[in-house]
């Protein structure tokens, strides 16, 4: 269960943005770059499973993808896959809409 106020690795959750089938979305702090990221979190019960964390990095391999042709200005967004003892996360800029 993640908590408000909790840290994953070097990000502090801040809020509960949405939530699916392959996971929760947040609103956290990168406290290494200070700035405002959304990260997606493979539910807890599904971490054991091999199969969901392999279609869970697919789907942040296609986000990442997606954000890339989407941007205008030639940057790369940063992207972050990690792995804890119970939480599997990947992490994009956040932005607005």
């Amino acid at each position: 269960m993640i908590v408000i106020g909790q840290t994953l690795s070097h990000f502090r959750i801040t809020a509960k943005l949405g939530e699916g089938g392959m996971g929760e979305v947040y609103l956290a702090e990168d406290t290494k770059l200070q700035r405002q990221v959304a990260l997606k979190i493979l539910p807890a019960a599904m971490t054991d499973e091999p199969s969901a964390k392999e279609r869970f990095l697919q789907e942040a391999i296609r986000n990442y993808q997606r954000v890339v042709d989407l941007r205008q200005d030639c940057q790369p967004p940063l992207c972050t896959w990690v792995e804890e003892a119970n939480a599997s996360l990947f992490r994009l800029s956040q932005t607005d809409g």
